[in-house]
């Protein structure tokens, strides 16, 4: 494990220096960041429009922190992307603790025990032709309890390492993509239970439906 508290890439204002000093519109590439806490940790005031090419990093307690417990979301998380970068052998891959837009295009997500973490109040992630292989408790683990995180995994392929998924609420899409077999029960699981829900709530609908047309009939006197 790295050290607690040691960062090995800060980015953004922890500091609120006015929207006229803004961290934005900026690449990096060709960057290998291991054995931190954290190997990227991104600050949220004034802080949008980053692109990542050719990131390395792995075997950090997480590889990419996101926000602060105490630090408000200030003018920040807009289009963030990363590309052809591998993100492995973490406790957390990516633990979002502020709301953020981030885009990974064809990147590797390998041996981490979960690859998302999120406690924020909303979040959009999307993956694009990425390789996620043996991340030991599963691709999302969501701490509040709402919908309004959305995750999108497309042309991707997933080999799973264990019985967990996702955990916790989330709009989780995953489309064209491969995958171990396990992972297909897995699917086809939550679409059941998606499908037999949604069937459970057009049911309710006609149901209470046909109730209100009855009512007046109901107080008719024979």
């Amino acid at each position: 494990d790295g050290p607690k508290d040691c960062i090995g890439l800060a980015v953004g204002n922890n500091t609120d220096l006015g929207g006229n000093f803004p961290v934005s519109r900026y690449s990096m590439q060709g960057v290998m960041i291991t054995g931190f806490d954290e190997g990227i940790h991104w600050y949220a005031i004034h802080h949008y429009i980053g692109n990542y090419y050719s990131f390395h990093l792995e075997g950090n307690n997480t590889n990419l922190m996101v926000g602060d417990d105490d630090i408000a979301l200030n003018d920040s998380n807009e289009n963030f992307s990363f590309y052809s970068s591998v993100f492995a052998a973490a406790t957390t891959a990516v633990y979002t603790k502020t709301a953020w837009d981030i885009n990974f295009f064809g990147c590797s997500f390998d041996f981490n025990i979960v690859v998302f973490k999120d406690s924020s109040d909303w979040g959009k992630i999307n993956l694009v032709g990425c390789h996620l292989e043996n991340n030991y408790h599963g691709i999302l683990q969501k701490k509040l309890s709402n919908y309004t995180y959305t995750l999108t995994l497309k042309q991707c392929r997933i080999l799973l390492s264990g019985n967990k998924l996702f955990k916790g609420k989330g709009n989780v899409t995953i489309r064209d993509s491969t995958s171990s077999n396990s992972l297909s029960k897995q699917l086809t699981r939550l679409q059941m239970i998606r499908f037999i829900w949604k069937s459970l709530t057009v049911y309710t609908k006609i149901r209470k439906l046909y109730s209100n047309l009855l009512k007046p009939y109901q107080k008719m006197e024979i």
